[in-house]
């Protein structure tokens, strides 16, 4: 990978080896309501005979569930909400009933509905003051799992769910107040979180037969450990921990031995992984330069898997269909909005969306460029930098330097339509990961811990001697904005 690691007085090479461009280029302006008409898609899931993809679209102007043909064609609508957000979760297994989640007039408690072919719609988790999340499928496709805290609005409880008339059992009594995890393809298994600090989390499991809980991760110290995915066939716990190491490993956990093997050890944090429904591929997502990274793996060798014809830019939310023939994805390179892709295993992908407004050409935004740049005190402070086409050294920019929230959040590539609105519009846009980020290692995440305003916001002032540097910047018009943080 490109090392952009970057002295200030390096910047002006980064132009001239055309890493970012020197040379002016005029480009339709827009209002920034034209960025904000662009629509969305997200989520993905096939349905039984993996011709159509279920999605969430705001399409209409309120988000509801569409299916695609994964052979290209009109969404079609399966809700027709006008007025609550609808988002698609699965298509059921051996039929077209469609699983969704909605609340009622932004009050933020999600309940979990099914769709009927016919349309008929059932809450299967019917009350006034609860919320409610999908868990996963059984292997056998005959069950799924929810996780409501109706019992007591503290703590959420699992329940499993026939698929055919929807009887439930109480299948996890949570009274502990665990973060919830996966549940084992076979039923038998629940995984379990508790968060000590921001950076200080374990891992429980439940064995639903013999009524235990066990603690999977004692440890000394803050190490962050995350439960991903169980095998397919019941036997192990994937999970992503940090012990040892600046960047999150996989690993799995064997449940009857009890012993732990790393699966991957990237230089980056490994953020989530998952098998795909046949078992045979896990695919694995990792944080790699402000970029969530699909990658897959044939699960029993743990050998990379190379997709062909991939577009370029980033590629996300990857699935394959029951057979593992097709693979879906969406893609950007952070100047569109995501667009679903699908294609046959070993084939190119076809684009089946077009999300960008239609009002603006894809040619006339701008991707980021990822880099780094020495702080106040030498230290290497990441971002990603936006460059207007109609700045160049001969014509300098103002600029304005984006502070995410959280405050541990990362600046990561994606569309923004508030970004692009002032590249657009002129404005040299650095989205800066200040020191306190996510994604760069748990030593830069904790470098201002006990002191937020001070040693991050150094790094903001910072970075506006980086910008000047550039040449194509006006360093008398440089502002600064940011969210909650």
């Amino acid at each position: 990978m490109p090392d952009f690691r970057l002295t200030l007085s390096a910047v002006a090479v980064l132009v001239i080896t055309g890493c970012t461009r020197d040379t002016a280029r005029e480009v339709p302006r827009h209002t920034v309501e034209d960025f904000y008409k662009s629509n969305e898609f997200f989520g993905s899931s096939f349905s039984p005979d993996g011709g159509r993809l279920l999605v969430s679209s705001n399409l209409s102007g309120v988000y509801n569930a569409y299916a695609i043909p994964v052979a290209g064609g009109t969404p079609e609508p399966l809700t027709q909400s006008t007025t609550d957000a609808i988002f698609a979760i699965s298509f059921f297994r051996n039929d077209d009933r469609v699983l969704y989640s909605s609340d009622r007039g932004g009050n933020e408690l999600s309940h979990v509905y099914v769709r009927a072919p016919d349309g008929a719609v059932t809450d299967l988790t019917p009350g006034n003051r609860h919320t409610a999340s999908f868990a996963g499928w059984s292997g056998d496709d005959r069950a799924f799992w929810l996780t409501t805290n109706e019992r007591d609005q503290r703590f959420f409880d699992y329940y499993e769910y026939q698929a055919s008339g929807y009887a439930r059992t109480l299948a996890y009594r949570n009274t502990e107040g665990y973060g919830t995890g996966p549940v084992a393809r076979n039923g038998r298994y629940i995984a379990l979180a508790r968060d000590n600090t921001t950076s200080d989390r374990d891992i429980f499991l439940y064995d639903r037969r013999a009524g235990s809980t066990t603690h999977l991760t004692p440890h000394q110290g803050s190490i962050a450990y995350s439960p991903q995915d169980f095998t397919p066939d019941g036997s192990g716990l994937l999970f992503t921990c940090d012990e040892g190491r600046e960047f999150a490993a996989l690993w799995r956990y064997d449940i009857a031995s009890g012993a732990k093997t790393v699966l991957l050890s990237p230089p980056w944090d490994v953020v989530g992984a998952g098998y795909s429904q046949s078992g045979r591929y896990l695919t694995v997502w990792v944080n790699e330069e402000a970029r969530i990274v699909s990658r897959v793996y044939d699960a029993m060798t743990m050998a990379e898997v190379p997709l062909s014809g991939l577009p370029p830019g980033l590629v996300r939310g990857l699935r394959f269909s029951r057979d593992d023939s097709v693979v879906a994805f969406y893609n950007t390179d952070g100047s569109t909005p995501d667009d679903l892709w699908a294609g046959r295993m070993g084939q190119p992908p076809v684009r089946l969306t077009n999300a960008l407004s239609a009002a603006i050409r894809r040619e006339d935004l701008v991707a980021p460029t990822h880099l780094r740049f020495r702080s106040y005190d030498s230290l290497e402070v990441p971002g990603l930098l936006y460059q207007p086409h109609q700045a160049s050294r001969k014509h300098p920019a103002p600029a304005v330097v984006l502070v995410h929230g959280g405050p541990g959040g990362q600046a990561q590539v994606g569309y923004s339509a508030l970004v692009q609105g002032m590249v657009n519009a002129g404005y040299v846009v650095f989205d800066i990961n200040n020191r306190g980020s996510s994604g760069y290692g748990k030593s830069f995440y904790r470098m201002d811990d006990r002191r937020h305003g001070e040693a991050d916001l150094g790094d903001v002032v910072a970075s506006k001697r980086m910008l000047a540097a550039t040449g194509y910047v006006d360093s008398a018009r440089i502002g600064i904005m940011g969210g909650s943080y």
